[in-house]
């Protein structure tokens, strides 16, 4: 059942993104000024930097997700994810000849930010992001693309790092000074990919105890797991009262029960994937989720590459998390694009300030 549903699921994407792109096509497109995205990147950089400060000394890696926290950490996390969209508007500036100075300024400091997650905590989210948002910046920007034989070369490297970063992790690394690349050589990485280790794809063991407890009878979520997952992320317990903010939410613990009914033990840090959540939420009507998400992505893509650049913004700020849903949970995608969308809007809306002296010179 759950292969069925996986083939219905890359249906989905592919029917919401043709579809994207024919909507891409007729939408409108309106310009905006590079003194706006000046102030935008000027805006996101200092404000992600704070909440870049604010974590210092915690482990942001993949096991250690905001969902494990609680507190204001939870919120200072959150928010701290719009440095993606700051990276890219940064490097976009910078590669299209303006403000090379500040964005030279303000492209070190994103180093500063992602040095840690890249290089520490070995954060696959952070590698992601940078090696997207970079590459989307360079072809935006110049229209440089990476070569497809580099590209390919790449993979089975990239795919040694997501399966092997695990045993960087358990090096123990707390800063840059312990990194011994003597250890790293001793690493076998080949032996942590499924090829060789079949416990190391639990998502999808995940998916599968899920989908077969919804076949053996359990009763469908019909949209509530989603609707934890929006009120986990937006309603800050410290503000509206922890005892409210568990009343919004429904009472489910799916994939317990679902471990639960065939004995199986539930590996920390190993999610329900989104195919699990997905047919959990609908059966095979689930694969709405995949098709609006492509949709999405799709409309942007098209936008951008008809030269709209807050649809650029979206699409390579957005990219990650619509990669990274797949191993999360179906709502992921949104929850973060609805933080990139109000970022962006909210920016946008600043009056001038910044180099408007500047602006007004004859």
């Amino acid at each position: 059942m759950l292969e069925m549903f996986c083939l219905v699921c890359l249906g989905a994407l592919v029917a919401g993104w043709n579809l994207g792109i024919s909507h891409g096509k007729r939408s409108i497109i309106s310009p905006i000024s590079n003194r706006k995205l000046v102030q935008l990147a000027i805006s996101l950089t200092l404000f992600t930097l704070a909440m870049t400060f604010l974590l210092r000394g915690v482990d942001t890696s993949d096991g250690s997700s905001d969902v494990n926290w609680s507190g204001p950490i939870t919120i200072i996390y959150f928010f701290s994810n719009l440095k993606a969209l700051s990276l890219f508007l940064v490097v976009y500036l910078f590669l299209s000849g303006e403000r090379r100075k500040l964005c030279a300024i303000l492209i070190a400091l994103h180093i500063v930010m992602y040095l840690p997650a890249l290089t520490i905590y070995f954060r696959r989210r952070a590698a992601l992001e940078v090696f997207v948002i970079i590459n989307l910046a360079y072809w935006y920007a110049r229209g440089l693309v990476l070569p497809r034989t580099l590209v390919l070369i790449s993979i089975p490297f990239g795919m040694l790092f997501v399966f092997g970063v695990g045993a960087l992790r358990g090096l123990g690394w707390n800063s840059l000074g312990d990194v011994n690349l003597a250890q790293i050589a001793a690493i076998n990485f080949w032996s942590y990919t499924p090829f060789q280790n079949t416990g190391q794809f639990p998502e999808m063991a995940n998916a599968y105890y899920i989908v077969r407890y919804v076949s053996d009878g359990a009763s469908f979520t019909l949209g509530a797991d989603s609707w934890n997952r929006f009120i986990f992320q937006w309603i800050p317990g410290q503000l509206v009262g922890r005892d409210l903010k568990a009343a919004l939410m429904f009472d489910i613990d799916f994939l317990n029960q679902a471990l639960s009914n065939i004995g199986a033990i539930h590996r920390i840090g190993a999610t329900n994937s989104a195919f699990g959540d997905a047919y959990m939420e609908g059966g095979f009507l689930g694969c709405v989720f995949f098709f609006i998400t492509a949709f999405v992505v799709g409309t942007w893509w098209e936008r951008a590459r008809r030269g709209d650049v807050r649809a650029r913004i979206y699409y390579a700020s957005g990219i990650a998390p619509a990669t990274l849903m797949l191993t999360a949970y179906p709502a992921f995608f949104f929850n973060f694009t609805l933080l990139f969308l109000l970022a962006v809007k909210v920016g946008l809306k600043m009056p001038l300030v910044v180099l408007q002296k500047r602006a007004i010179r004859p």
